[in-house]
């Protein structure tokens, strides 16, 4: 019997790339979407490619990014499938290559189980 159910957290329950979100802060969007394409063209490895990410969005404050993911739009239905579900006793949680900051942001919104596994920005020497 299914107990837990795992989403994606970027284009699946949120409405968008958090990163791409952020890097508008900091005015490199267009560099983040670049380097975002090329790793999933598979010129470039996953950990190379969010560790270049991240140092490009350098100086922006974790109060920023907070803010930013508080205001992320959900995807049509989202909170409503997440509702449903919890309502007949399935576990919701997210896995995502998005940072720990927006999927706890959006754990807090939708009532999801407490462990996602995300990016860690602490981590990563943000």
């Amino acid at each position: 019997m299914i107990k837990l159910i795992v989403f994606d957290l970027d284009n699946v329950i949120i409405d968008g790339e958090a990163i791409d979100e952020i890097g508008k802060l900091m005015d490199v969007q267009d560099q983040i979407i670049e380097i975002t394409e090329k790793a999933m063209q598979g010129d470039v490895d996953f950990e190379t490619a969010i560790k270049e990410r991240v140092k490009l969005l350098k100086g922006a404050s974790i109060e920023d990014i907070k803010k930013i993911s508080d205001e992320m739009p959900l995807m049509k239905g989202a909170k409503e499938t997440i509702a449903a579900l919890k309502e007949k006793g399935y576990k919701v949680a997210t896995i995502s290559g998005s940072f720990d900051i927006v999927a706890n942001s959006i754990k807090e919104k939708l009532g999801l189980i407490t462990h996602s596994l995300t990016n860690c920005l602490k981590k990563m020497g943000f």
